[in-house]
């Protein structure tokens, strides 16, 4: 499970990846953290692009990317990047991914 769980979320497209329909949503509110919708609506052009040049293949059973964190990088990953939580149709954590800035 993620660390810092999402507990609400905005939706605002669906895009093709490997064939699949996948939702993209942003969090509005977690564990941790709420942020206004504003913020979560700044987010949807970067994420989408980066999801859609994305080469690796998304985790089985994925139905909807929440991205939770804006573009940054981190001692793990040093390239810029949007870090999303994975869940499948029922709502379900599948798990957190990486989505490169430039890949």
């Amino acid at each position: 499970m993620a660390t810092n769980r999402i507990l609400q979320s905005k939706t605002f497209m669906t895009v093709m990846k490997s064939g699949k329909e996948v939702i993209l949503a942003a969090a509005t509110e977690t564990q941790n953290w709420k942020r206004p919708e504003s913020i979560a609506d700044a987010l949807a052009p970067g994420f989408r692009k980066a999801v859609e040049k994305r080469k690796a293949p998304l985790p089985d059973g994925t139905a909807k990317l929440i991205v939770r964190e804006g573009e940054h990088s981190s001692d793990n990953d040093t390239k810029d990047h949007y870090t999303a939580v994975c869940v499948d149709s029922n709502g379900n954590y599948i798990s957190t991914e990486h989505f490169p800035i430039n890949e």
